[in-house]
């Protein structure tokens, strides 16, 4: 498996989006593992950015001592949301968290952040693994008619995220047989990865750059993060 990342402030003041990703074998079975985590700090919040990085900080010290199964990390993360909320701290993050060893991947996530599985042949659409955890999401899912109003009035709001009282960390394992790569990406590239049908030739750093060009020429501004993991 092979590794590619960016990351670009775009017009934004402040980078919120803090990523950490590693490539290693596993002593007892020889196989091969990626693991890597994703946090978007929640834009209009002043310490967004400082809970993402920080969120970033104790996962990755985690995985350095070996310790990166799903029940540790999300008994970490949940441990450090509780320390956010007692806190009282104006904050919030996104997170996913993921592992890819033996053809699978296992993930954590909260937010709108995303995941997808990118196939072996032909073009990509934009089909993420993962589900926003958005006010626009909720309201669909309750039936509520999507007028202007209501998208203007939700746009951007989480209903799950770090920061969150009442966290949940949803969890899922897909195998990867069909797949020719893994995109982690942070709400900043989705959006310009979902806006086309993109030809998957080059999956590399060129491929990450094209794209991140091509949102910024359409007019996307926002911190875009994107990991991608070759299979």
């Amino acid at each position: 498996m092979n590794i590619y990342s960016l990351t670009d402030i775009g017009s934004r003041f402040e980078n919120q989006d803090h990523y950490w990703v590693t490539k290693f074998r596993d002593s007892d079975t020889d196989s091969e593992i990626v693991v890597g985590v994703l946090c978007d700090g929640v834009g209009g919040l002043e310490q967004g950015g400082v809970t993402s990085r920080e969120l970033v900080k104790q996962i990755r010290a985690s995985i350095s001592r070996g310790v990166l199964d799903l029940d540790s990390i999300e008994n970490l993360v949940l441990k450090y949301n509780d320390a956010i909320v007692n806190s009282h701290i104006n904050s919030g993050s996104t997170i996913d968290y993921f592992i890819i060893s033996d053809n699978t991947l296992q993930v954590l996530h909260a937010g709108d952040s995303r995941v997808y599985a990118l196939p072996s042949v032909g073009n990509c659409v934009g089909s993420p693994l993962t589900s926003d955890d958005s006010a626009l999401n909720h309201l669909r899912s309750q039936g509520v008619e999507m007028t202007p109003e209501v998208v203007s009035k939700n746009l951007n709001k989480l209903t799950n995220a770090i920061g969150m009282p009442k966290l949940t960390l949803h969890r899922f394992s897909v195998g990867l047989s069909d797949a020719s790569g893994v995109l982690v990406a942070s709400d900043g590239f989705w959006h310009i990865f979902d806006m086309q049908s993109w030809e998957l030739v080059s999956l590399d750093t060129t491929f990450l750059s094209l794209a991140l060009d091509k949102g910024r020429s359409l007019g996307e501004t926002d911190n875009a993060t994107a990991i991608l993991v070759t299979i």
